[in-house]
């Protein structure tokens, strides 16, 4: 009988003792975003989810075996004994983590500076697990959960600012049964500041700011004018928003006219309308005296009267000018409008001719008629400032480039540069040509026989659904029928051709500070694939936006353009004529007609793309000696 009883008290024992072994809990230690590790862009950490989308790479340090992860997961593996690579997909902000002998972890990724996982990123996320079969004490601390409005607002809880996530939400870990202050502050909301006492359940606490913002409506008799506040771009007008009391620098700005400023003070809970006058022009004069007499004028696609004639309040800048008459060949030309000078264009249309070449070439120098050619077969034909080149009856411009010196990259203060783009450096080039537009469809066709374009039927248009390799069939093909030797503009020339050059105005995009004005993207030629697609969806005819310094147009927006590099980091060393060739993923430039604007900046860089409907390229021509 004493045998059986302590059997029975071992039993039990046993049970009581193996309660608190069979499942404890797993902590997040930290997690962070981490942008100089590229692991996420090595192609064999590279998973896409069903949207065609590339994941992000959170590596995950837990020393515990054959763990389990839950949610939109792509990829998992155990790197080694203590890491695993989970791929997740684009947007996730959630992970769960299964392992054996512990309680299941959910992980809100929100609570870390908003770690919301973003295409090829790199993320850590590092779990602490207890000791197993160790008896939890409690230690006297307890979560103190506050909600705030505005979302944005600064928490302080015993004199210490919090982290406070996107939806307005914290949470402290306090020591119990003693008052803690807390203070919750926002620009233009009164504060509100007390004590609260930490128990053992239910600690929440939610503050709401009163607020003490001013309404501004901004109105303007110039349509499309940006509306800047103490220069910051809020928006166009008429433009409305809500602003902390104080006095305010208010200005309308627009391409080619002089901007209006006006000073406002704003006291609590103002109601304030202001009107901006009409902007004036910023305007020159264009003379010209082209023959035949009547010929039409047209200034950035649009018919302003016949020749001679001299047109007065021609805005300032690049503006493109074709002179047409039925019977002769158009003259184009980029010209230079400046403040209240005149800009002169004289010359003689020339009577069309029939073609008698397959490919012809024919060379034009600035405020000069064309002049016909036998196809060129060296680079020393080229010593024009524009030489276009006939294939098959489809005409294309290569613009020169002066070669110079400039600094390739973004600066430390642009807020919307990655890390591929920095740091800063200088760069030589050599003298080169430049396509003045993307290759359309129209050329594609009559080098290829085919045209492999998603938006199809567009001669005028950028060709698209373009990959690397077929860039180098098809010049190849073109260079066979000109006896010339085209390829891809390199990185850095492409970025020196978009900047103007030597005529470089220091512009975010290529040819302007406004993207409406030279670039098809987002914002005008784009409609979400779960809505009926408009007219303006897609790729749009070359030329129809303003260009740059050079004359080049699209090279911001229309159809992203492939470069001869694959992609590196930059260094900090000077360069001559730089070229990174070997295997890898290559550069890939521009923005595209569905990109927003921080992807069409001068300076931006994208590799690794899928090649779909965004992608084509533009042709260069020079000698580079690195090639």
């Amino acid at each position: 009988m004493k045998t059986r009883h302590t059997s029975i008290l071992l039993l039990l024992w046993a049970l009581l003792f193996s309660i608190p072994l069979s499942a404890q809990d797993m902590t997040v230690r930290s997690m962070i975003h981490d942008p100089l590790d590229q692991t996420a862009n090595l192609s064999e950490n590279m998973y896409k989810d069903n949207n065609g989308e590339y994941g992000g790479l959170v590596k995950v340090m837990l020393a515990a075996p054959n763990a389990k992860f839950e949610g939109w997961v792509l990829h998992q593996e155990q790197h080694n004994a203590s890491e695993y690579w989970v791929v997740l997909a684009k947007g996730s902000n959630r992970l769960k983590i299964i392992v054996d002998k512990y309680l299941p972890l959910e992980v809100d990724f929100r609570k870390y500076d908003d770690c919301i996982i973003q295409s090829r990123h790199t993320y850590v996320l590092t779990i602490t697990l207890p000791q197993l079969g160790q008896i939890q004490q409690d230690d006297g601390m307890r979560y103190l959960a506050m909600t705030v409005e505005p979302k944005n607002a600064t928490v302080l809880v015993n004199g210490n600012p919090q982290q406070v996530d996107s939806n307005g939400e914290v949470s402290i870990l306090l020591p119990k049964g003693r008052p803690h202050r807390y203070q919750v502050l926002a620009p233009g909301y009164t504060p509100k500041e007390g004590t609260v006492e930490v128990g053992d359940d239910n600690n929440t606490l939610s503050i709401r700011l009163v607020s003490t913002q001013a309404t501004l409506r901004v109105e303007c008799a110039t349509k499309g004018v940006q509306v800047f506040i103490n220069n910051v771009q809020k928006g166009t007008a008429p433009w409305s928003g809500l602003l902390a009391p104080n006095i305010y620098q208010v200005e309308a700005r627009l391409d080619g006219y002089r901007s209006q400023k006006q000073t406002v003070t704003l006291a609590e809970n103002d109601n304030k309308v202001i009107n901006i006058p009409a902007l004036q022009m910023i305007a020159g004069r264009l003379n010209v005296d082209y023959r035949p007499i009547g010929s039409e004028v047209y200034v950035d696609g649009k018919m302003v009267g016949a020749s001679p004639n001299i047109f007065r309040n021609v805005a300032v800048g690049n503006r493109s000018v074709e002179i047409r008459k039925e019977g002769y060949e158009t003259f184009s030309q980029t010209v230079t409008v400046k403040d209240n000078e005149q800009t002169d264009l004289t010359g003689l249309l020339k009577a069309k001719v029939a073609p008698t070449a397959s490919a012809q070439t024919t060379t034009t120098q600035t405020g000069t008629s064309s002049s016909t050619a036998q196809p060129l077969t060296n680079s020393s034909s080229f010593s024009s400032n524009r030489v276009t080149i006939n294939v098959n009856g489809i005409t294309f411009t290569m613009v020169r480039v002066e070669g110079g010196k400039y600094r390739m990259g973004a600066m430390d203060q642009d807020k919307e540069a990655d890390v591929g783009e920095k740091p800063a450096h200088d760069v030589i080039l050599s003298t080169f040509y430049i396509g003045e537009t993307e290759v359309t469809q129209a050329l594609w066709q009559a080098v290829m026989g085919e045209n492999p374009s998603i938006y199809k039927e567009k001669p005028n248009n950028p060709v698209d659904a373009i990959l690397w390799d077929d860039c180098q069939e098809f010049i190849k093909k073109l260079n066979e029928m000109t006896g010339l030797e085209f390829r891809l503009p390199t990185d850095a020339e492409w970025e020196y051709a978009a900047r103007g050059g030597k005529q470089e105005s220091n512009t975010l995009f290529a040819g302007s500070n406004n993207i409406e004005s030279v670039a098809w993207y987002r914002g005008n030629a784009f409609s979400d694939y779960t809505q009926v697609r408009s007219s303006e969806h897609g790729t749009h005819p070359v030329k129809k936006k303003s260009p740059n310094e050079l004359g080049l147009f699209d090279m911001t927006g229309n159809v992203y353009e492939w470069c001869a590099d694959v992609y590196k980091l930059y260094t900090s060393s000077t360069q001559t004529n730089p070229l990174i060739t070997g295997k890898g993923q290559h550069v890939y430039r521009g923005g595209a007609f569905f990109s927003p604007p921080e992807d069409a900046r001068i300076t931006a860089r994208r590799i690794n793309p899928p090649g779909g409907s965004g992608f084509g390229l533009r042709l260069a021509h020079g000698l580079n000696p690195n090639r």
